[in-house]
Formats: C-alpha cells, sequence, structure tokens
C-alpha cells in the first residue's frame, strides 16, 4: 500500500501558495496540483528504466492502493472562505490517477488540527461546527462510494470524530483521532492536544467489532494532528506540556491490537521515529509504532532550521501478519522554490523534490522464546569436521556470502534478499575476489548481478522472491574461482 501524507496546509493568510501580487488568497487547488504533479514525476522516474508495461500492468487493480492520510490544520483561521479552499483542495484528489490507481474519496482519511475550530468560541457546537460540515460532506462522499450506510455528526460532540473506519475487507483499518477536542481559548488546553477516557474507550469497542483474522491481517494506521510522544525536535518551551494528555492509553490501545503507523502534523516539522517503549513490571509483547509526523506541506511559517522547507511524505508499507513483519519505506518531499543561488523562482517553476528516504523494519521478534539446546564437548571424533572447517575457509581465502531478510516493496514478490560478503578481513591470508556474481533459479530469476571490487567493495545485490531459493555466489580471483551458497528463506510464523 501507498500512503500520501499531508499536513498543515493552512489556507488563508499564511498560506505559502496564494498569488503574490494583489493580496488574493490561493483557492485550495494550486497545492493539490503541485503535489500531483510530483507523483506523477516520481511515477515516471521509478519507471524510466523498466521494461514497457503490458497492457494486462497498467489496470489499475494491478497496482499497489493508494490512500491519501490529511493530518489537520487545513485552515489558518476556520473561515467560512478557507473552508471552501479547503474542500476544492480535498476534491481536487478525487478520481486523480496516482501511481496508476484511481484515487475515489475512500481513499482519503481526514482529521481536523488545532487551526480547524474557532477556538475563540465558549459553545462547543459553534467551535466545532465548520469542521463538522466540512467532514461530513467528505465522509459522506467516502461512504457512499463503499454503499455503507451515512452517520450524522452532532458538532456539539467533537469526541464523535475519534473513530475507526473499518476496510479491513480491503486489508486497511484507519483510526481518524481528533486530538483538538479541547482546544479553547483561554484555558489551559488552548493548543494542546488531549484525547478523552471515552474517546479511547469508542476506539476500543469498534477494533473489538472487527473479525480478530481481518483486522490482524490488515494494514493499521492511526491518524493525529498534535504529536502523541515528547521530542526534543518537537518540543515548544512555550506551550507547557507539548505532547497529547492521555497519550499513553492512547498509545497502548493502538501497540495491543497492532497498528503499524501512526501519522501526525502540528509542528510544521518532518520526523520519523519509533515508539516501542515496554514497561518492566508488566508481560506486554513489544509491538514498535513507527510514527510520522508531517511537515507542512502549505504554511509560510517554517522551523527555524537549516533546510527547513514545505514538505509531504510518500510512504510504502507491505504487512506480513505470518511472521509479524512490517517494512515501512518514507519519502520526505520537500519544495524547492529558489534557484541554486538561492533566489526566488517563479511559481510556474516551483517543484519538489526528494529530501531523505527513510526505510524501518518493524518486527516482533519471538527469539528470546526460543529454549537453549543442550551443548556437549568436543573429541577427537570431531577433529575431522573441524578441519573440514578450516579447509572451507581456505577454499573461500575468508570470504562468505552473507544475507537479511526483509519483506519486499515489490507488490508481486513476498521478501527480499539483501546480499552481501563478508569476511575475516584481519586475517594474513584474506583475499576479497575481484568480481562475484550472483545468480538463484535461471526460471524464476532472468539476470545474474555482477559486483566488482572497485565499484563495491561489499558487493551488494539484492534478490526479490515469493518462494524461498538458494543463490549461489561465484567468486573469482585473478588466479580462480570458487562456488559459495546461503539460502533465502521465508521467516518463520510469528
Amino acid at each position: 500500500m501507498r500512503i500520501v501524507h499531508i499536513s498543515d496546509m493552512h489556507f488563508g493568510q499564511n498560506h505559502f501558495f496564494n498569488p503574490k501580487a494583489g493580496g488574493a488568497l490561493s483557492d485550495g487547488r494550486e497545492l493539490g496540483r503541485s503535489i500531483l504533479a510530483d507523483l506523477a514525476r516520481m511515477e515516471t522516474e521509478r519507471t524510466k528504466d523498466a521494461p514497457p508495461i503490458s497492457s494486462e500492468a497498467m489496470v489499475e487493480e494491478n497496482a499497489p492502493r493508494v490512500i491519501f492520510a490529511l493530518t489537520g490544520d487545513f485552515n489558518e483561521r476556520c473561515s467560512a472562505p478557507e473552508f471552501k479552499h479547503s474542500a476544492k483542495f480535498l476534491e481536487g484528489f478525487y478520481n486523480s490517477t496516482v501511481f496508476r490507481r484511481t484515487v475515489a474519496p475512500s481513499d482519503i482519511f481526514i482529521i481536523p488540527g488545532n487551526h480547524d475550530l474557532k477556538y475563540a468560541e465558549e459553545d462547543a457546537g459553534d467551535r466545532w461546527g465548520k469542521f463538522v460540515l466540512f467532514y461530513q460532506d467528505h465522509d459522506k462522499k467516502r461512504q457512499t462510494a463503499q454503499n455503507k450506510p451515512l452517520q450524522h455528526f452532532d458538532p456539539r460532540d467533537p469526541l464523535a470524530l475519534t473513530r475507526i473506519i473499518d476496510q479491513s475487507d480491503q486489508g486497511l483499518v484507519v483510526a481518524e483521532i481528533n486530538s483538538c477536542a479541547y482546544v479553547q481559548k483561554n484555558t489551559v488546553d488552548e493548543r494542546r492536544g488531549q484525547i478523552h477516557d471515552d474517546a479511547v474507550y469508542e476506539l476500543r469497542q469498534q477494533l473489538k467489532a472487527i473479525n480478530a483474522k481481518a483486522l490482524r491481517s490488515s494494514i493499521k494506521i492511526a491518524l493525529i494532528h498534535h504529536h502523541p510522544v515528547v521530542l526534543p525536535t518537537l518540543y515548544d518551551t512555550d506551550a507547557g506540556y507539548d505532547a497529547v494528555l492521555n497519550s499513553e492509553l492512547l498509545l497502548g490501545v493502538l501497540k495491543k491490537y497492532g497498528f503499524h503507523l501512526v501519522l501526525h502534523g502540528h509542528k510544521h516539522a518532518a520526523v520519523t521515529y519509533s515508539y516501542d517503549a515496554v514497561s518492566a513490571w508488566t508481560t506486554d509483547g513489544v509491538q514498535p509504532l513507527l510514527v510520522v509526523a508531517g511537515g507542512s506541506a502549505g504554511s509560510t511559517q517554517k522551523p527555524q532550521e537549516p533546510g527547513a522547507c514545505n514538505t509531504y511524505n510518500v510512504i510504502n508499507i507491505k504487512w506480513h501478519p505470518s511472521t509479524s513483519q512490517a517494512r515501512i519505506n518514507i519519502e520526505t518531499r520537500g519544495h524547492v522554490a529558489t534557484d541554486e543561488e538561492g533566489l526566488p523562482l517563479p511559481s510556474p517553476e516551483w517543484y519538489w523534490k526528494p529530501l531523505r528516504v527513510d526505510d524501518r523494519l518493524l518486527t516482533g521478534s519471538t527469539w528470546l522464546d526460543a529454549s537453549k539446546p543442550k551443548t556437549r564437548d568436543w573429541t577427537d571424533e570431531d577433529s575431522p569436521r573441524e578441519h573440514a572447517r578450516f579447509h572451507e575457509l581456505k577454499r573461500l581465502r575468508r570470504n562468505f556470502p552473507c544475507i537479511e531478510i526483509v519483506p519486499s516493496l515489490d507488490k508481486d514478490q513476498a521478501y527480499e534478499g539483501r546480499l552481501w560478503l563478508d569476511g575475516q578481513l584481519d586475517r594474513d591470508d584474506y583475499r576479497p575476489p575481484k568480481r562475484v556474481e550472483w545468480a538463484a533459479s535461471r526460471k524464476f530469476f532472468d539476470e545474474i548481478y555482477v559486483c566488482d571490487v572497485d565499484t563495491d567493495p561489499q558487493y551488494r545485490a539484492v534478490f526479490a522472491y515469493y518462494g524461498p531459493t538458494l543463490i549461489q555466489a561465484r567468486l573469482i580471483w585473478d588466479d580462480g574461482e570458487e562456488l559459495a551458497y546461503i539460502f533465502a528463506h521465508f521467516p518463520r510464523e510469528a
């Protein structure tokens, strides 16, 4: 699955994509068009060296699903014109084609930010009225597209905006979490996020209602505006306690039900980190969560640090429930509005570029549960086998193939084996080969990977596969060659 994560658009006076002349405001479409154009360029770049795509492969159902996650602060001042711009921004993604998939309203998930409510109003209905209308309009399109019953949202009950969107029949469960229910001017909660026990209770009940097998098989994503964990990068000394109140209870529920990703915004700083805290006096297993803080896609107010710019994220995720392994690849895209000399570019020349790619593997290891094998002492009968081991060291000149197994992000493959050559470099008789050729079954793998010591002294290659396979390493020196083998396995079930 691919996720386009966009946060903190801030349509209004502080929106970066406003026209630069006449004081006019962007109507919401410029930012969306810019992101869609960038996604199209990413797809072109990704496939430029690939073989021609067959007509069958072009069918959208054969491509990974694409969803949009929008984590709040659509607006600057929660005004009616700003919400109109936010609606046009949202509608610009309806029926768009992204990575060979058509995006439907049911593929788009939204939550409020603290700028999306009239925080000076005392009455909850007055504070939340505009956002609830905006949310309900989108939710109606989303539910209609899936032939699901419509739900009415009362603006006097912002807790109801914390809910589970169950698409487990399509391999997806999304928690839309309202961390802004208590944001109100001139109160202790003026800006900070908070999750009420009642909202967490409702999340638990809705998760319990999902078929356990379908829930486990699904990719599970939580959206929240405020950051759930205090980090030095995100800490604001002027805001007091600067993370979500009651976040421990919320994160505990997300971990319990096996969520993979928490996406948020708020501080305009693009940061990725894993949350795997476990108490020493509990027996809870370690279910890591990957937390992705989105920067601001559209605000003029950016972090005061070198290189800070407007950003959004493109996230690829592959989940293997049988082995409790999730691979998550996050590419942060940065907006460029100046030339090489730092001079402003005219808006038609603005573009997005890759800033950083973060590739993570989340796994709940069961290795510590393995029983310790029994042992025995060496005997004279073991000497021939020990000599055989020394012979193998000598034969391969102290070089040996190594492998790391991770989920493959290729939709048609299950895992990938990351191969490299390692050895006892500190021994006098160690001799690195000048070339290594990696090969697997000719029936399933069309190419042999050739690695030269001058270009890559680790001789690295990657094999993506959907069935366990034996991989051969051909080690070549000036005066001869030898063969070695390693097995690309399927990880055992958790």
